[in-house]
This record gives C-alpha cells, sequence and structure tokens, in this order.
C-alpha cells in the first residue's frame, strides 16, 4: 500500500487544531504495512521546522523524499518573486536532513526567465542545482499570468528563456550520472506497486522512494519484499528479491 498527502503546500495543513505533524502520527499509527509519501512542502517551512521534518523521515513508514519547490538560486529572484527566503538559509537545513539522511530524495522546481532574470541570476541558479544535485528536476518556461505583479515587469525574450531551460536541463542530466552509485549492492524492503516497462520486470519503491525495477515477481502487488540492487542508472534501480 502507498498512500500520497497531496497539496500546493502541505506545510500549511490545519485543521481543527491539527498540524501536519500530528496528521501524519495519525496516518502511519494505521495498524497495516504502507509507505506515505508527503507532497509539496514551502520552503520557508524547511527553514523554520527542520527538527520536525527530521523527526518525520525518521518515521519507518514515511517515504524519505522531499519537494521543495526553491524557483530560483539567486536571492534577488526570489525578491522580486516574494519569496520569504534566502537560498543561503535553504542550503544550511538542507545539509542538516542530508547529514541525517544520506539516501534523501529531493525533488524542486526551478523557474527559467523570470523577469528581470540575468545571466548572473541563472548563473546562481545553475550553482544551486550543481550543489542540491536534486533527483527529480522540475524546469518551467516562465510565462506571464494575468494581474500579477511579473505580468507587469519588462519581459524576458522566449528564445532567451528556452535557451536557459535546455542549459539547465543539460546541467541536471550530467549531475545524475553517478548519483545512484551509492544504492549498488544496497538490500532492504521495496513496495511492488504495478507492472514494469518491460514483461518480465515490476516496478516498486524503497524507503528512498527511488525507481525499482525487479524481475520474475508473480505475486499480488502492494506487496514487501526484500530486494538486493545489482545495476543502477541515472533515475533506475535494477535488482533481485532475495
Amino acid at each position: 500500500k502507498q498512500i500520497y498527502l497531496t497539496s500546493q503546500d502541505c506545510s500549511i495543513y490545519q485543521y481543527q487544531g491539527t498540524q501536519l505533524s500530528s496528521l501524519i502520527r495519525d496516518i502511519i499509527s494505521l495498524d497495516f504495512k504502507f509507505y506515505l509519501r508527503i507532497g509539496m512542502i514551502n520552503p520557508s517551512f524547511l527553514i523554520n521546522n527542520t527538527e520536525q521534518l527530521i523527526s518525520i523521515f525518521k518515521q519507518p513508514k514515511v517515504y524519505q523524499f522531499l519537494h521543495i519547490p526553491i524557483q530560483s538560486g539567486s536571492n534577488r529572484i526570489l525578491k522580486e518573486m516574494q519569496r520569504k527566503y534566502l537560498i543561503s538559509d535553504i542550503l544550511d537545513n538542507l545539509e542538516l536532513l542530508r547529514n541525517e539522511f544520506p539516501h534523501l530524495t529531493i525533488s524542486t522546481d526551478i523557474i527559467c526567465g523570470f523577469p528581470s532574470e540575468t545571466e548572473y541570476d541563472f548563473y546562481r541558479t545553475i550553482n544551486f542545482i550543481k550543489w542540491l544535485k536534486p533527483e527529480i528536476l522540475n524546469i518551467s518556461k516562465f510565462t506571464p499570468r494575468p494581474g500579477t505583479k511579473a505580468k507587469e515587469m519588462k519581459q524576458i525574450n522566449s528564445r532567451t528563456i528556452k535557451e536557459r531551460s535546455i542549459r539547465l536541463s543539460n546541467i541536471f542530466r550530467n549531475s545524475l550520472e553517478h548519483i545512484n552509485d551509492g544504492w549498488k549492492d544496497w538490500e532492504g524492503n521495496v513496495l511492488l506497486l504495478h507492472k514494469g516497462s518491460e514483461k518480465s520486470q515490476t516496478f516498486g519503491r524503497n524507503i528512498a522512494y527511488k525507481n525499482i525495477f525487479v524481475n520474475d515477481f508473480n505475486g499480488v502487488y502492494g506487496k514487501f519484499v526484500n530486494v538486493k540492487i545489482e545495476r543502477v542508472e541515472s533515475f533506475n534501480l535494477f535488482g533481485k528479491i532475495i
């Protein structure tokens, strides 16, 4: 079984006095085996609640997976976006998390071509992604929305936005070349979820939300099995049931 908490910002959950950590505590108390994936979390929550996140990710039923939409590596652009955090604060707190959870899977979002973004601003974003080495990167090309401050600002031409998006995508893909090397020979629990891309394969995930493919599984989906990783690629791990 797999449970998703889904929201534009899970960190602001509140209902009748119950906040995110209490909600998670109630969910993981359910008396069956499953993995819980927490959805998108605002960067400001990370900065102010790192110890709470560490406590959450220590729970054996919670995926060690963090989706945190940083949007830019430039403090100036973040200010223009009206984001209330600094890159240095993000770096410090992500380092704390990674010290606790070396295999933490990080997903982030970047907007290329926000109005007034200079080449230097974009360079700061490139450096941030090189440092972060996220396993998942969602790159958006800026498009103005009616009624927003950004729509009234001087726009960057679409050609520049496209070029920056391609450059960042290439840098991200290059950063993935050896990102999964540490998973070679790993052994542990994998939740098998559905058929894989090839006929003999079954797709599953481990505690770090990694894509894992195993061969020759004939059981029922939704089952936990012990797997040993034999081969790794940039996005996927391949193993056998042991």
